[in-house]
């Protein structure tokens, strides 16, 4: 069997940030070599990501076995800022890996509010 395409979930362009919990899902489609999806078998995929930062972290779905679609998933997260990885997939006789259908990134978390206004609140009547 061999990886045939991967895809990241639709929301890959909402802003995702690095707070290690706002996550991708990609889904590899899994074919044998005849063509057909494997369904309902366990299947080892190696899931990888260029570039390679610490603190990317790609998590395979809790069981191998692929669903009806031959599909299996992986999420991944981060917690650092990082633009444009690569998720690729492939099975360990699979000569190349297969790209997913799209590059993600995440956005450093400081950057996604600001100090809007400050004030000050003096009481004029207390000595200080």
């Amino acid at each position: 069997y061999y990886v045939a395409s991967v895809t990241v979930d639709a929301d890959k362009d909402k802003a995702h940030y690095n707070n290690g919990s706002d996550s991708y899902t990609f889904t590899a489609t899994v074919k044998d070599g005849h063509g057909n999806l494997v369904v309902g078998k366990p299947v080892d995929i190696d899931w990888q990501t260029d570039s390679k930062v610490d603190g990317l972290k790609l998590t395979k779905q809790s069981n191998a076995v692929s669903n009806a679609q031959g599909q299996v998933t992986a999420t991944l997260t981060s917690t650092v800022a990082v633009s444009d990885v690569q998720v690729s997939a492939k099975t360990a006789t699979q000569q190349t890996a297969e790209n997913a259908n799209g590059k993600v990134s995440f956005t450093e978390y400081s950057a996604s509010y600001y100090v809007a206004s400050v004030t000050v609140d003096a009481d004029k009547d207390k000595a200080h």
